[in-house]
């Protein structure tokens, strides 16, 4: 996004602020939601005795993994590092914006749902795209961020989960 689109935005929601605090919970809770869930899915299949649970806790690890790596090697700034942008919400710490590991994180883990219970995966990817746009618009991200982790979260999910 160019400054001006920041600037737009920023304006928008500081002169709306029930959709500013909106913004501000939804980045909050959506991230929290998914590292509960997580953990319940693998207690399910583990207690089921369910063959599926070792995919399902390698292959989300695998993809933070790889995440973690290319945001050191590339160590993109984040757009409120920029002089001229204030972020919509305080994020503590500087560089490894590319790609988003919290996109990323979302989209295995509603993969992960969805190899075990179609449905839930549905719903939990809309949640993951919902925390893309609030990452944008919040100024924490670039989209060019959001969507690389969302690659390759879906990616390691669709590989992990359907093609092996």
């Amino acid at each position: 996004m160019r400054i001006e689109t920041y600037r737009k935005i920023s304006a928008w929601f500081y002169g709306h602020v029930w959709a500013y605090k909106l913004l501000v919970r939804l980045n909050n809770f959506l991230p929290a939601l998914f590292y509960v869930l997580y953990p319940v899915l693998l207690g399910i299949l583990a207690a089921r005795g369910d063959a599926r649970l070792w995919r399902v806790l390698c292959v989300p690890a695998a993809a933070f993994g790889v995440c973690t790596v290319v945001r050191r090697l590339v160590h993109a700034p984040r757009p409120y590092e920029r002089v001229w942008f204030e972020p919509l919400m305080v994020h503590d710490g500087t560089g490894n914006s590319f790609p988003s590991r919290h996109v990323t994180s979302a989209a295995v883990i509603a993969a992960a749902y969805g190899y075990v219970w179609p449905l839930a995966g549905v719903v939990l990817g809309a949640a993951a795209g919902c925390i893309a746009v609030g990452r944008v618009l919040a100024g924490i991200h670039y989209l060019r961020d959001v969507l690389a982790g969302g690659a390759l979260g879906a990616g390691f999910g669709l590989v992990g989960f359907w093609l092996l």
